[in-house]
């Protein structure tokens, strides 16, 4: 488990919970459900690929559509100023990656660092799935994760750096969402099984009504 693994880099800490206080105001959320997201692009520097579709071409910058290719993609946000939060979050995605895989899907999972701490991080704790670095916080804020005028650490006490929101989604080989996790409070993170529904669905053509999870 990586809460008893020894400190690293990233400065994971699994002493220092998250506490919720009142919110006064919320940022936009710009991922509902059925919304094309193909407007993100990156610096292929910035990522770690360990699992490509055959149809990626190295280009720069990458659009988001060439991760994509023929299968659903899951993308999960992550980062070591969410502390404990953090933690669970990282390991539940280490313990459903391989189901991904194994119902046609793929993951990415977009860390708030810089790329040559996401590189270490891979090689520390052994990931198999694709990273991508955002350390400026641009894809975040992009899709209203991050956003410097309601900075997280403002409500929840135990963090004390510019994070974005914990969010985990699904887009189909279109680009949309069908699937969307947004954990304002902190309170609610993602279900498993409704997100490898979503997969599932995805990969097979089924429409699949999965709820969008957006904490009030």
């Amino acid at each position: 488990m990586l809460a008893t693994q020894k400190r690293y880099e990233l400065n994971w800490d699994a002493t220092l919970p998250v506490y919720v206080g009142k919110r006064t105001a919320r940022p936009a959320i710009n991922i509902e459900l059925g919304k094309r997201i193909n407007q993100i692009e990156f610096d292929y520097k910035n990522l770690v690929a360990q699992n490509l579709p055959y149809t990626f071409i190295h280009q720069n910058p990458v659009q988001l559509k060439k991760l994509v290719g023929r299968k659903p993609l899951v993308i999960s946000f992550l980062s070591s100023g969410w502390n404990e939060y953090g933690i669970q979050h990282f390991e539940k995605l280490q313990q459903v990656y391989h189901e991904i895989l194994a119902i046609g899907g793929n993951l990415l999972v977009i860390v708030n660092a810089k790329a040559e701490e996401v590189r270490d991080f891979q090689r520390h704790f052994n990931i198999g799935f694709n990273l991508l670095a955002d350390p400026e916080q641009k894809i975040a804020q992009s899709l209203g994760l991050f956003n410097k005028q309601y900075p997280v650490w403002d409500y929840v006490s135990g963090i004390s750096e510019d994070v974005p929101l914990p969010a985990t989604i699904v887009i189909n080989t279109q680009e949309k969402v069908v699937y969307s996790a947004v954990d304002l409070n902190f309170d609610k993170p993602f279900q498993p099984t409704e997100m490898l529904a979503a997969v599932f669905g995805a990969n097979k053509n089924i429409p699949v009504v999965i709820r969008q999870e957006l904490a009030a």
